[in-house]
């Protein structure tokens, strides 16, 4: 039995948990001819940890490999399995960079690619891949995984030929967690010929899968050039198609939020996107994914907090908000009397209405009558004068009394 490392892999990290699949990695690797670097983490929550950790510590003592421990027995809150690999490859980005390694070696194998596969498929998860990738990148880290062509039953009798001690972890035969059920009760089942069928269908179905992400990514990257994706594009994707568009733009919009968000999240995400033709939807902080009548996109929300500033003469100002100029476009100036002063530049308020020839309109309906997006109307500059008549609001209205008057005074936003 041989493994395969890439090129470029001087350097190796390898996480060793004892078990058989880790240990047949640790000595199929020392055979490669690369420096080694051994990473063991103890949870402390079995009595045969402790035989684990010294199978590793024994190995490593005996070919003088560099054996790094890590104790991860402190409180936590939640599922352990999740809080367990969080530890666990925080250690290994420790040491990875510590000691300037090539790749992060991980023990998974076909068996676990089969579990992926299947845990996927009953959760209905999204993601690069129906199965466990060979390489992909975690915390930074490369991580390579050498030996996905090989059943869990081989590396088992690869250390017994080899006389490698290894441990198995007892809490892997229990079906409290949903993936270990999938192990006992539907792979534990299978003779080795069932497998070979389920790996053929998995390998087919995720050849289709790429194909599908592709089109979409291809949409996506579309998206990434203008930073933002029409409702027509969004529009003409299926609903499946829609989820997986949204888990990879806001995988990259929002780092490690897309992870707490369900198949049925993202589906509720997109319809109320297609539904909607000015909506903002909260994310994470001050992050919102928005759709403005023909766009889509993810930004930041903007703050309602009132502003106003006065404006004693004609002299130029500017703000976070909007500058004051005495030349602009054509719908950003007005004409101002003397007797306007001092003027006040704001925010639209509550029930805030312009004068028309004929009759009022609110401010807010006029923003929706101009398509303007929910989130641009909280800063949208309003030009007061001291008597509080509304003159300008920049680039939509202008008083009509005003109208035919050479514009002096100009509120840029």
């Amino acid at each position: 039995m041989k493994i395969s490392l890439p090129n470029d892999a001087k350097t190796v990290l390898i996480g060793v948990s004892g078990g058989a699949d880790s240990m047949a990695l640790l000595d199929l690797t020392r055979h490669q001819g690369v420096k080694i670097i051994v990473a063991h983490v103890n949870y402390k929550k079995r009595e045969t940890a402790e035989r684990d950790q010294k199978y590793v510590e024994d190995y490593c003592e005996k070919y003088q490999l560099k054996f790094n421990l890590f104790i991860a027995n402190q409180p936590h809150e939640g599922n352990f399995q999740d809080w367990a690999r969080v530890v666990r490859y925080q250690f290994f980005k420790r040491l990875y960079d510590e000691y300037k390694c090539d790749y992060l070696l991980i023990a998974h194998q076909q068996d676990d690619a089969l579990e992926t596969y299947l845990f996927k498929k009953e959760r209905g998860s999204i993601g690069d891949s129906l199965a466990i990738e060979m390489q992909t990148t975690i915390y930074g880290m490369k991580v390579f995984r050498p030996l996905l062509n090989f059943y869990k039953i081989e590396l088992r009798e690869y250390c017994a030929n080899n006389n490698i001690f290894f441990g198995d972890d007892e809490s892997n035969f229990k079906t409290t967690y949903a993936r270990n059920k999938i192990r006992i009760d539907e792979i534990g089942k299978m003779n080795f010929e069932d497998k070979k069928a389920l790996v053929q269908k998995m390998w087919d179905e995720e050849a289709v899968w790429q194909t599908k992400i592709q089109n979409i990514l291809n949409l996506y990257n579309k998206t990434k050039a203008v930073n933002h994706c029409t409702i027509e594009d969004f529009s003409s994707l299926s609903l499946e198609d829609r989820i997986i568009y949204l888990f990879y733009y806001l995988k990259d919009a929002t780092p490690n939020f897309h992870k707490k968000l369900s198949k049925s999240r993202l589906e509720d995400l997109a319809n109320q996107i297609v539904s909607n033709p000015n909506v903002e939807i909260p994310l994470q902080n001050n992050i919102s994914l928005f759709r403005n009548y023909s766009r889509i996109y993810i930004g930041k929300k903007e703050s309602n907090l009132a502003y106003a500033y006065t404006i004693e003469n004609r002299e130029s100002l500017v703000t976070p908000y909007f500058k004051v100029a005495s030349n602009g476009n054509k719908n950003q100036g007005i004409f101002i009397e003397d007797s306007d002063f001092p003027l006040t530049v704001r925010n639209a308020l509550p029930g805030d209405k312009v004068i028309l020839k004929v009759g009022h309109k609110k401010i807010a309906r006029l923003f929706i009558d101009k398509k303007i997006p929910k989130q641009e109307r909280w800063t949208w500059p309003v030009l007061v004068n001291q008597n509080g008549t509304i003159l300008l609001i920049t680039g939509l209205y202008k008083n009509y009394i005003r109208k035919s008057l050479q514009s002096n005074v100009y509120v840029i936003k």
